[in-house]
């Protein structure tokens, strides 16, 4: 009994889900402030993944001047979720992003195309980054935009690269990971009964 429940402290341990932003970190030479866009990212996961919360860079680390809307689409342009973070100093701050939750986490299947994009208004937001880093398994593929309004970034900006938003992204775990913690699961219900009728 001991041993199986050693083996199934094991496999919930390593099927643990791992969250983190799917941008670790950018250099941000130039800035731009105020004007009315969308602007963002194209990304892909190299897992099945799911989206928790979208966030927006804050570049004083002091809070907003104005409200900025989030959202995540997919390849076709259909949105999948968005946020709204307020002005001021209400949202949660990790590192250089105050994020918002999702009303329902999104789920990304791997290989596909996904678009995160937030709207621009009186805050800095960046124009022309270097030194991307993605966290592990997400691929950057280029940045996107839409002006004047909050839309679908199908735009792709050639020379641009705008690191502005991010997302929390968690991995999600494989199908076999789940079934073999249900077989164990299962025996050790199964030797408790057996028990169970040997003692009566």
């Amino acid at each position: 009994m001991k041993k199986i429940m050693f083996a199934i402290i094991l496999m919930l341990s390593n099927i643990q889900a791992y969250a983190g932003p799917i941008l670790s970190s950018f250099t941000s030479p130039a800035v731009f402030f105020s004007q009315s866009h969308t602007l963002g990212y194209a990304f892909s996961s190299d897992s099945n993944a799911s989206v928790s919360a979208l966030g927006f860079w804050d570049s004083s680390l002091d809070g907003f001047a104005s409200s900025h809307r989030v959202g995540l689409w997919n390849g076709v342009g259909a949105l999948l979720g968005q946020v709204s973070l307020s002005a001021g100093t209400g949202n949660t701050l990790i590192n250089d992003f105050r994020y918002a939750s999702l009303n329902a986490a999104v789920n990304l299947n791997a290989g596909e195309t996904y678009y995160l994009a937030g709207t621009t208004a009186n805050d800095a937001w960046v124009y022309q980054a270097s030194n991307i880093v993605m966290d592990t398994g997400i691929n950057y593929l280029g940045s996107y935009f839409v002006s004047n309004t909050f839309d679908f970034p199908a735009n792709f900006a050639s020379d641009r690269q705008y690191m502005t938003v991010n997302a929390i992204i968690s991995d999600v775990p494989e199908p076999s990971a789940l079934l073999l913690l249900t077989f164990a699961l299962a025996g050790v219900v199964f030797s408790r009964k057996r028990k169970l009728i040997r003692r009566n």
